[in-house]
């Protein structure tokens, strides 16, 4: 069978003892706070070797992972916020096909429920940054490129491929978000109320990439050859948006951080930098295209 409903349905049974939403807490590192550690991991800077960095104060380069930070958490809320979730909606809404079955549309009911929880969590996460570090005025990050990616590709496009568009980019969200939450979640030198969101987090994110793969495959089975086409053709766009760096979002952290050379740090890095995949494990959306393509055939 194309797609895997059984799996669909365990997942759906299995959702009360596994979800975050339902067995998550933060009491266990409510007073976990210690203001020597930073906030992000240094190591994660593609700029952390650049000589205008490393010359910056130590007070300095811990604003700026303190910033990179509260970016980390503004991408994970802003991706939730205008992919994923509309994505879901759409879906259950019938605007896309693939939820006729119970446990398909149970699934994505549950997986709303756990987003939401995961927006509330980023959202104190950055709150509490921000008291705990002194930071009074909001602080503000251009959309992400993967984003603008996406507004890119509807603008101009017909109704059916917006939609299509909104599905590629919340599956691919879904299928990459545990190498973006990784990154942190197993990671000690940094707080450790950032690094247990983020583990909280990404144990829901590992069903949901199970969900997210059945769902999609769900959905491309209703679709038409041309529809299909059009999907196959922009899935690897996707892919590689959301495993890049953003150095448009580096370069507003340096910028709010007041380092004066922010541009010339960002021109240095980007060009061997966007070389590289910051979520290095695509795996799960690259074997998704195949079976795909095998089923378009």
């Amino acid at each position: 069978m194309f797609v895997d409903y059984n799996l669909v349905q365990r997942l759906v049974y299995s959702w009360p003892k596994r979800a975050g939403v339902r067995h998550g807490t933060l009491d266990d590192v409510a007073d976990s706070y210690d203001p020597a550690l930073p906030d992000y991991p240094l190591a994660l800077l593609p700029f952390r070797d650049h000589p205008a960095f490393v010359r910056l104060s130590a007070e300095k380069q811990n604003d700026i992972l303190t910033l990179a930070w509260l970016a980390y958490n503004r991408r994970v809320i802003h991706i939730e916020e205008t992919v994923t979730n509309p994505a879901i909606g759409m879906i259950l809404r019938g605007e896309l096909p693939g939820a006729e079955q119970l446990h398909v549309r149970q699934a994505l009911q549950q997986t709303q429920i756990d987003e939401q929880y995961h927006l509330m969590l980023h959202e104190l996460a950055m709150h509490k940054t921000m008291a705990l570090r002194g930071i009074d005025q909001p602080v503000q990050f251009p959309p992400s490129l993967i984003y603008v990616g996406l507004v890119r590709l509807q603008e101009g496009a017909a109704d059916w491929q917006k939609e299509l568009l909104c599905l590629i980019w919340a599956a691919v969200s879904e299928m990459t978000i545990n190498g973006y939450l990784d990154m942190l979640a197993n990671d000690t030198s940094i707080q450790p109320a950032h690094t247990y969101i983020c583990k909280l987090h990404n144990k829901d994110e590992y069903s949901h990439n199970k969900i997210f793969v059945e769902i999609t495959k769900s959905v491309f089975q209703g679709l038409n050859a041309e529809q299909r086409a059009f999907f196959l053709q922009v899935l690897p766009e996707a892919l590689a948006l959301f495993a890049g760096q953003d150095f448009s979002v580096w370069q507003a952290v340096l910028e709010r951080a007041g380092v004066a050379e922010a541009s010339a740090i960002i021109a240095d890095c980007s060009a061997e930098a966007a070389r590289k995949k910051m979520i290095s494990d695509t795996s799960a959306t690259e074997r998704l295209a195949e079976e795909l393509a095998a089923y378009a055939d």
